[in-house]
Parts: structure tokens; C-alpha cells; sequence
């Protein structure tokens, strides 16, 4: 019995000295927001901006008081359950994305975490980040993500998890990414009572900033949580038996969860007074703060499946964001995200074979008609210093095509309209562009395809325009495209049917095709539609028969209609027969009037 004594009494001397240490070789460090919340392409003394977004919202009084003593988000549908990173180094992907960012999705569509398109994979923003292997990455970098590519959902990307390093391999799955993009993201600093209840106001109802919506989640970084003991609540409390955290570990090692709610009654005797208080300064540093709270404490998911904690949850107590502030400057910082539904309006398409990726740095420019009217676009989350020296699609896919697709909709904000931007860069009045910034190091590849696609608001694809008609090497330095639309065999199909409605007399036809050609390509590019158009104009008989194809094209539409009106059709027929007779038109018109009798 003694020789047990003596070993626990070692233990916890060897464990108090471990920590004792800990904390006086970092007694300047303070919590700070810099470089912690720096993404790997920011100088060390950048600004935040539109990246990082402090959460500065002042709580209306009725909005404090209407505060709950619980909230526990995860009982809702839109949760997607507890995960299971395995021995993968991608808990903070596992609590910011596939925690975090599904449910909030979920919230502003009314989804059902249950079924697979309405969950998100940790692994395709990890894989962005690791450097090709087994590595830990940021929370940032997962907002990121979502905030400039998307995220797919786990249906398209082929579940929760992927081949470390690997990067999904067609434009489909990057296409469903684009509906999967956040609208902002940020960081609550919780450090003092006030802005705790920033952090529960935002749980309970996301802070009063969606009518009428459900609470929000955040996401935690803890240090050293492996060894962090996990205590029960003694019987005869609140919550008696459930699992809790009252400190981190004594390591600097993050670990990152999301935090689906609070208990404010969960609560420890820390200091062993026999009473749980909030007002009395346990840890003797001469003042009162969140540090020396004993009630009140965070619902925590963790992402290391359900045999964890209590199915994979545990309380984590307030004091644990201050807890260990003098080396973990991580501990009070909490990010959240505000989600976003929109169809992606304009992307790209690329298909490309290269070795190392994070060799590569790519801008994006789109140029108007108009002085001033320019933009680009670097996507640092693809290719950045923690992409991995491995090949696009990842390790082992040496000299393999590799197919990705970017959403330009922001780009493409900038210009009068969706319509108006794909009419110019097939007319040559806009102009797409793009330069490939290449390190020192002997890597050659080939950029095999590039195209733009059009979109409308409801997802219906309008148009593509091919911008590459050879391959093009990427060599050991700058590459420069100035990428014009490969439009000839579009051009020349609808060339084609132009003249040949115009052989069969059937003008009103040619005159649309015509019309089109000159819309969207320019004179320029069709001189023979605009001979046509010019030819048309100057003669009255075919004017009146264009004029009459109107009328029958009401008549087609009206018979097409749930509950045709016959005597309409007639009389829209008659017209037509009447203003040009014996012409293809009238021929139509009068085979349209034979199906109604």
C-alpha cells in the first residue's frame, strides 16, 4: 500500500513540476489573435480583413435575460452526429466542417443531417493543408475553404474521408463544392463574462441575427486534450455521472472540437471548499475572472467517436479558456460561420497533369470593355507552401489528368450581368486570363483543357466557352495566358444551320440564327450573319413573313398550353396566312390549323 502512495504522490509531483514548467517558461505569452489566425500566404504583420471577422454584435438586454440555462443544439436534426477522425491528424476539419459548418448548412436549408448530401466531409479542406501527409491543420484554413472553393457534400465526395494527400478528381464533385460556401466567418474572443454571453447568445439563437433561426455552433481548440482528465460529476449535482473537463492538459498540443450548446448548472468544487462558486478567486492571482469559474460549462462534441466521453460528447467548464493562458493562447478564441445558399453563376473547368502543387501559384483575371472594369483572383487555398510537393490529385498520381472546377461568381459580379459577360468574351469584348507563377525547381506539366461555364440562378447550365484549343507547358518559370474563346466549330455549326434555313426559305429561322451569331459573337466574327440580317431588312416581303413567324409562335405556344384556346390558334393562323402566303411561314400555319380541326 505504501509503495502505491509513494508512486501516485510521484505522479502528481512529476505532473505539477511538468506544469510549473510549462507555464514559466511561457509567462509572455498572452492571448493574442496573431499569428494563430494567419492563413500560410499572410505576411506576419498583416491586417485582418475580410478573412477575419470579430464578432462585435452588442446583445440587446431582453436577448440576455431571455438566455436559457441549456441549450443543446446537437438534438437537432440538422447535426450530424459524432465522428471518428481515426488516426488521422484532421480534428480541426472534423469539428469546424464536418461538425460545425454541416449543421449550420443544414439550419438555413431545413436539411436532414441523416442522409449523406446534407453532411460535409472533414478531408477535402485537410487535404488542402497537410502537406500531402498525415499533418494537423487550423480552423481557419477549413473556414477558408469553405469561404473561397466550398466544401461537397459526403454523397459526391464519396464519404467523411479521403486518401491522405488526395484531392477530388472531376469538375462534378467540385461543382457541388460551389454550393457548399459559407458567407462570412470569425472569431469570438471569450475571455470575460460579457463576451461569454456572446458565445451562449450565438448557441441559443446565433445572437438574434436570423430571425426567427435555431442556435448556431462554434468551434474550440483545446491544448493537450489526450491527456486532459476526463472527471464525472460527483452524485447529488446536476448532470451527476456525465463526463466534464475542467483544465486542459499541461502540453502545447491543440485539438480542436465544436461546441453544439452550454449547461450553466454543470459545475466542480475545484478548489475543494465544498461549495461551486463563481465570484471567489481560486487560482490566487490577486482578481476574479472566467479562469476561477466552477459553474457553467460548454456542451462539447469531440471527433473521436462515440466510446469517448459520454457518446462522444463531454462539458468542458468555462475556466478552461482561460485556464491556461499563460502558454495556450489559443484557449479564448471561438470560430463561428455564417452560411450561405447560391447557385454558382459562372466556373471554371480545368483539366492538367503537374508533379508538385505546391510549386505552382495560379491568378485568374477577368478584363471588361470598360476602363476600370478588371478583376483577379488568387486561389491560395489550392495551391499555397502547405499544399504538398505531390502531383494535383495527390500522392500516387504521378503523370494522371487531373480534372478541377473553381467558382468565378464573385469575378464575375463585377459585370453587368452573367448574360452580358458571356456575350463579351465571345465577342472578344472581355477578355479571360491566366498566369501560372512557378517556383525554382525542374517540374514541367500541361494544361490540357480550360473552359468557362455559364449558369443560371436555378442551376440550369446556359453556355460554355472552350479557351483552349492545343495544350499548353508549364515550364520552370511564369506562364502567362491570354485566353481566347476556341468558338469556330460553335460558329460554324450555327453558320451551317443559318444558311440552310435560309436555302429552305425558311427566313424567319435564319433571321433568329443570324440575330444570335451577331449577339453573341460580335460582326466581327460573322460577317455572313450579318449580310444576311442587313439583306432581310432591305426586303419588305421577308420583314412581313418575320413578323408573321411571331404570331405563329404564339399560336405553337398557346397549343402547347395546358388548356390550348382553338379559336386563338385559328385566328393567329389566319394572320399569318394572311400577311404571307404561299411561304414556308404560312405553310406551318397551315398545317398547325389542320391538328386543331
Amino acid at each position: 500500500m505504501k509503495v502505491v502512495v509513494l508512486i501516485l504522490v510521484f505522479f502528481s509531483f512529476v505532473q505539477q513540476s511538468a506544469l510549473i514548467a510549462a507555464e514559466s517558461s511561457n509567462k509572455k505569452k498572452t492571448p493574442r489573435e496573431l499569428p494563430y489566425f494567419r492563413l500560410p500566404w499572410q505576411a506576419k504583420d498583416y491586417k485582418p480583413g475580410d478573412h477575419y471577422t470579430k464578432f462585435t454584435k452588442k446583445l440587446s438586454k431582453s436577448l440576455i435575460k431571455s438566455l436559457p440555462t441549456k441549450v443543446d443544439n446537437s438534438l437537432h436534426k440538422e447535426w450530424p452526429g459524432i465522428g471518428h477522425q481515426r488516426k488521422n491528424n484532421s480534428c480541426s476539419q472534423e469539428g469546424t466542417v464536418a461538425g460545425m459548418l454541416s449543421y449550420e448548412l443544414n439550419v438555413l436549408r431545413k436539411a436532414d443531417a441523416k442522409l449523406a448530401e446534407n453532411r460535409l466531409p472533414s478531408h477535402f479542406s485537410w487535404n488542402f493543408f497537410n502537406n500531402g501527409k498525415n499533418n494537423g491543420t487550423e480552423m481557419i484554413q477549413g473556414l477558408e475553404t469553405a469561404y473561397e472553393i466550398g466544401i461537397p457534400s459526403e454523397k459526391n465526395y464519396g464519404g467523411r474521408h479521403a486518401k491522405i494527400g488526395h484531392w477530388p478528381n472531376g469538375y462534378e464533385i467540385w461543382h457541388d463544392a460551389m454550393k457548399g460556401k459559407i458567407a462570412s466567418y470569425g472569431f469570438m474572443r471569450v475571455d470575460s463574462p460579457e463576451s461569454l454571453l456572446q458565445a451562449k447568445a450565438w448557441l441559443y439563437n446565433h445572437a438574434g441575427t436570423v430571425q426567427g433561426s435555431k442556435g448556431g455552433m462554434l468551434t474550440i481548440d483545446g491544448t493537450d486534450v489526450h491527456h486532459s482528465p476526463l472527471l464525472k460529476i460527483p452524485q447529488g449535482q446536476h448532470e451527476a455521472g456525465k463526463k466534464v473537463l475542467a483544465d486542459w492538459g499541461a502540453k502545447y498540443s491543440g485539438h480542436v472540437m465544436c461546441v453544439v450548446g452550454y449547461d450553466d448548472q454543470v459545475g466542480l468544487d475545484i478548489n475543494k471548499d465544498g461549495k461551486i462558486t463563481n465570484n471567489v478567486d481560486i487560482n490566487n492571482d490577486g482578481k476574479v475572472t472566467l479562469a476561477d469559474y466552477e459553474r457553467g460549462a460548454f456542451i462539447v462534441a469531440n471527433s473521436w467517436g462515440k466510446k469517448w466521453g459520454d457518446q462522444g460528447k463531454v462539458y468542458v467548464l468555462y475556466r478552461c479558456l482561460l485556464s491556461r493562458s499563460k502558454f495556450w493562447d489559443r484557449g479564448p478564441f471561438m470560430a463561428y460561420a455564417v452560411p450561405q445558399y447560391l447557385e454558382p453563376r459562372v466556373t471554371l473547368r480545368m483539366k492538367a497533369v503537374y508533379p508538385k502543387r505546391n510549386n505552382l501559384k495560379l491568378t485568374l483575371t477577368l478584363k471588361g470593355k470598360t476602363q476600370g472594369s478588371e478583376v483577379s483572383w488568387e486561389p491560395h487555398v489550392l495551391f499555397n507552401e502547405k499544399s504538398g510537393a505531390v502531383p494535383l490529385g495527390g500522392p500516387g498520381t504521378e503523370n494522371k489528368d487531373f480534372e478541377l472546377g473553381l467558382d468565378l461568381s464573385k469575378m464575375a459580379a463585377k459585370f453587368r450581368s452573367v448574360d452580358s459577360l458571356m456575350k463579351d468574351l465571345k465577342s472578344g469584348r472581355a477578355k479571360f486570363s491566366m498566369t501560372w507563377g512557378l517556383k525554382d525547381e525542374k517540374a514541367t506539366g500541361l494544361i490540357k483543357e480550360i473552359e468557362l461555364l455559364f449558369w443560371t440562378k436555378t442551376g440550369q447550365l446556359i453556355s460554355k466557352i472552350n479557351f483552349l484549343e492545343k495544350e499548353v507547358k508549364l515550364g520552370q518559370s511564369e506562364v502567362s495566358l491570354q485566353l481566347r474563346p476556341s468558338i469556330k466549330k460553335e460558329l460554324n455549326s450555327k453558320i451551317s444551320a443559318m444558311l440552310k434555313a435560309h436555302g429552305e426559305k425558311d427566313y424567319p429561322i435564319a433571321n433568329n440564327i443570324a440575330k444570335g451569331l451577331i449577339n453573341s459573337f460580335g460582326q466581327k466574327n460573322c460577317p455572313k450573319a450579318v449580310k444576311l440580317y442587313r439583306l432581310y431588312l432591305k426586303n419588305k416581303k421577308i420583314r412581313l413573313e418575320i413578323k408573321a413567324a411571331t404570331y405563329l409562335a404564339k399560336a405553337e405556344k398557346s397549343l402547347k398550353g395546358a388548356n390550348p384556346e382553338k379559336d386563338k390558334i385559328k385566328t393567329l393562323c389566319e394572320k399569318v396566312i394572311k400577311f404571307c402566303p404561299g411561304t414556308v411561314t404560312a405553310k406551318k400555319a397551315e398545317k398547325l390549323l389542320t391538328k386543331i380541326q
